[in-house]
């Protein structure tokens, strides 16, 4: 008789098991929107920009390429465009995603890379040349000791003098910036820009090239 209870036990609990393993299974993932290709990208003026969609990882597991839904790209103007990339899951989330293009007339040579400071507090952040005209920063606010601030934004110029920096996925959402400049002379480089997002105020930065 001992035998026979101790079977039943042992059956009991594989079969208690295996219901668990099949819950597991069904669980559903969050989906995710992601940008195929470069997040920024710089073209002259008159220049050509294939579009290679934004990858959607949809709650099932299924993946599907979206187009983007909103383009104002126009090759002929000089500015930055944002591309944003939308769509509804089967589960009624809202999944986006952005890329931004920069047309510019300026000079390939010119660059505005290296470590700048904040004037304000002493903070360094670094800036470095993607293409012609276009640049990221890796704390767009020079906000210091915290590493939730330090993430690629990027910006850039149309003309030598003037920078934006356009809407664009950021690290607490959407961020731009507004009051941008630049200045440069043989002596310093100046950066101003005021952050527009987020967990960021209104005050306007300034940063200066080491």
């Amino acid at each position: 008789m001992k035998k026979i209870i101790l079977l039943l036990i042992i059956t009991s609990a594989s079969l208690s098991s295996c219901k668990k393993t099949q819950d597991v299974s069904t669980v559903a993932t969050i989906p995710t929107m992601a940008i195929v290709g470069d997040e920024a990208i710089t073209i002259p003026v008159g220049g050509s920009f294939t579009d290679l969609g934004a990858k959607l990882i949809d709650e099932d597991g299924s993946v599907s390429t979206i187009m983007a839904t909103e383009n104002p790209l126009n090759t002929n103007t000089p500015g930055f465009y944002t591309l944003r990339y939308k769509k509804i899951t089967k589960s009624g989330y809202t999944a986006t995603a952005l890329r931004v293009v920069l047309v510019t007339s300026v000079s390939s040579s010119l660059d505005y890379s290296g470590t700048y400071v904040r004037t304000s507090n002493g903070q360094s952040v670094n800036v470095r040349k993607i293409g012609t005209g276009l640049y990221a920063t890796n704390n767009v606010g020079g906000v210091p000791n915290d590493p939730a601030f330090v993430f690629d934004v990027y910006f850039g110029h149309t003309e030598n003098s003037t920078i934006v920096v356009p809407l664009q996925d950021g690290g607490f959402g959407e961020v731009y910036c507004t009051n941008a400049s630049l200045s440069a002379t043989p002596a310093d480089t100046v950066i101003k820009w005021a952050v527009m997002g987020d967990r960021f105020g209104t005050a306007l930065r300034t940063f200066s090239r080491k």
